[in-house]
């Protein structure tokens, strides 16, 4: 392990120099864009690379059927937006009810970063089990962080 100092630039820039030979090893350059991910330690882990290079996608599938308190739904995309989920898959056994779809657009209109990637009408499944392949619902929506 090696020790770096912490030094200021500027009034509240805080930085740490890369070990060389890291830097080598990976042939990061000045101006590379270098993904930081706090890890559940508090540690951070350091990836070359952007976000869309990352080594784990964080997805979530919300099934909209349980969601049937006014706002319910909001607050789970809103949750998951928090926790870092990179996608949010929300699923319904039957078309995604009206104020369902509202709730969803309002919500990729207030969360910045947030948006609708697709809406696509799926075939039953047989599969009840809760992941991409093999969903519950003839309606699927993706949201994602951007």
């Amino acid at each position: 392990m090696e020790a770096r100092k912490v030094q200021r630039v500027g009034y509240s820039t805080l930085t740490v120099s890369l070990p060389r030979a890291w830097v080598e090893d990976v042939k990061l350059k000045a101006g590379d864009i270098v993904s930081i991910k706090r890890e559940d330690n508090g540690s951070l882990k350091l990836i070359p690379g952007t976000e869309h290079e990352r080594e784990e996608v964080k997805n979530c599938i919300v099934n909209a059927d349980l969601c049937s308190s006014p706002n319910l739904l909001t607050q789970v995309i809103t949750a998951n937006y928090i926790l870092g989920h990179d996608a949010i898959q929300i699923v319904a056994k039957e078309e995604l009810k009206k104020g369902h779809l509202q709730e969803i657009r309002a919500t990729t209109q207030r969360v910045t970063g947030l948006s609708i990637v697709s809406q696509s009408h799926l075939s039953n499944m047989k599969h009840h089990k809760f992941r991409p392949s093999s969903a519950i619902s003839s309606v699927d929506l993706m949201v994602q962080a951007t």
